[in-house]
């Protein structure tokens, strides 16, 4: 409807009613923009109260990823390599070269220390197999590891990286990291929730006594916790870590996706056995569907003249191992070898025998990596001149670690129970005895080896064959060839071989 107004003259009615509408909005904006200033002003001012104190829950552009960023990317990470063959691949041969040999803790283990590392929580968190498993894992997917350490019940516990939210650096340098801002739910026994937002100290931070802060952003901060952090590839401009697995991410998925079209192309061809052409269309449908008819093996085709049936190749049409460069990417983003992964992703274990030099380097750099966490975890546990060493990654087949075990105790470089313990270990044989054999029965032992010199009628008594004792076979110098030089020469040979007999 058309209405005049005495100021604009005629104007449509709907028209009207949505310029009324309009100019609601536009004064709801703007009352929005009042309350969003409102909002930004008391956040400086809390700022300013906090003076001194950074607060970094979404890093910008210029420091990184953001924090949300990381943590989509991590979700999708933790999907991808439980449900993806290349990934899960290539996580085995990272973990197993670095975690399979176990690790030994090294230092004075006082007994107020053992019954800190004895705790329940503290075993299943750092020493179990699936804790191990754990902590190894979320480098892998996360790139972001907390540990949350109770200074008063003694108890451990890993933090996952959604609940972490942001974090407090130090005034005086930017680049540390003070305390974490954990926001967690508590659900107690009777299905009550409470949310928390609390400020956990950095292990760092409390052993130089700088837990004196009580508030942080209207947050209390928790004193009894200690947090342990690990980030790995941290880029050179942010704080955050970026998972093992992100540059693979991609190459990963493009290869399932190889594999499956690859896979339904070469179901779709083989459901075509032959090929029909004629001079015309109907020759050819006429002469596809009588053969369609023909199900049995060596049946007949009937066709007129001018039509040609031949059969459809089937070698050569789809070769899946052109995927081998998508392959090849999601090995050298996770640092393995190629044949290695695809190997292990086709279920032939078998074929990785030996572990390459990228492989054993990316072990060994993420060994030193975990060496300096598990010294920042004795640190927050108060265990003083504690660390953990790895062994070698690679082995020795078994008969040249016995034969290196024996020379070395021969030379006296190791003592007879290291000697005993590493020969038990190599040999995987239960011990049966809590102390090495005495005296009197390890010089026998080294007798047998041929590690200590004989009088000569003890060597006629040693039943053991050695060198310069034949054993049972009896001395050397004692073998009458006096037969067969008369036969060599009878033959027309010279005995040119220097003789036995002494």
């Amino acid at each position: 409807m058309i209405q005049f107004d005495a100021n604009a003259g005629f104007v449509n009615e709907a028209a009207s009613s949505m310029a009324a509408q309009n100019a609601e909005l536009q004064a709801q904006v703007d009352i929005l923009q009042e309350s969003w200033d409102e909002a930004a002003g008391a956040l400086l001012r809390l700022r300013t109260e906090d003076e001194g104190w950074k607060i970094l829950g979404q890093v910008s552009a210029d420091n990184g990823f953001s924090l949300q960023t990381l943590k989509d990317v991590a979700k999708k990470a933790e999907i991808q390599a439980t449900g993806n063959p290349l990934l899960k691949a290539a996580f085995e041969l990272r973990f197993n070269p670095i975690f399979s040999r176990g690790f030994q803790i090294e230092g004075e283990k006082k007994p107020r220390y053992q019954r800190k590392l004895d705790n329940p929580t503290v075993q299943e968190t750092l020493f179990s197999d699936d804790g191990l498993d754990a902590l190894e894992r979320t480098c892998f997917n996360v790139g972001n590891l907390f540990l949350a350490y109770n200074r008063l019940t003694g108890d451990m516990q890993r933090i996952p990286f959604e609940q972490i939210t942001g974090r407090s650096v130090d005034p005086d340098f930017p680049a540390r990291t003070a305390y974490y801002q954990w926001s967690h739910t508590r659900t107690e026994f009777d299905g009550k929730t409470t949310n928390l937002v609390e400020w956990l100290p950095v292990v760092e931070w409390t052993a130089a006594g700088k837990d004196t802060i009580d508030v942080i952003a209207r947050n209390p901060v928790n004193h009894d916790w200690t947090l342990i952090d690990m980030r790995v590839n941290v880029p050179s401009v942010g704080h955050w870590g970026i998972p093992d697995s992100f540059p693979a991410l991609p190459y990963a998925w493009a290869y399932s996706e190889y594999i499956r079209d690859a896979s339904s192309l070469l179901k779709a061809l083989n459901m075509i056995a032959w090929k029909v052409v004629g001079k015309s269309k109907s020759q050819a449908q006429t002469a596809g569907v009588a053969l369609a008819g023909k199900r049995k093996t060596a049946g007949v085709a009937a066709m007129t003249a001018g039509t040609e049936l031949s059969a459809m190749p089937k070698a050569g049409q789809v070769d899946m191992a052109d995927g081998r460069a998508l392959a090849a990417m999601v090995a050298s983003s996770t640092g393995v070898s190629t044949s290695s992964l695809l190997a292990l992703a086709e279920g032939n274990g078998v074929a990785v025998q030996s572990l390459d030099g990228t492989t054993v380097a990316m072990a060994r750099s993420r060994q030193k990596r975990w060496e300096t966490f598990y010294k920042r975890v004795f640190l927050a546990m108060g265990l003083e001149g504690l660390t953990v060493n790895f062994p070698k990654i690679s082995e020795d087949p078994i008969h040249r670690q016995v034969s290196s075990l024996a020379t070395g105790r021969a030379t006296g470089a190791i003592w007879a129970d290291e000697y005993r313990a590493a020969f038990l270990e190599a040999m995987s044989i239960r011990p049966l005895h809590a102390t090495a054999p005495d005296v009197e029965e390890f010089a026998q032992a080294q007798n047998a080896l041929g590690f200590l010199g004989l009088s000569e009628s003890d060597a006629e008594n040693d039943p053991i064959a050695r060198q310069g004792n034949s054993g049972v076979a009896g001395k050397l110098g004692e073998i009458d060839n006096t037969s067969r030089d008369q036969s060599r020469k009878q033959l027309g040979g010279a005995g040119t071989q220097t003789d036995l007999v002494g």
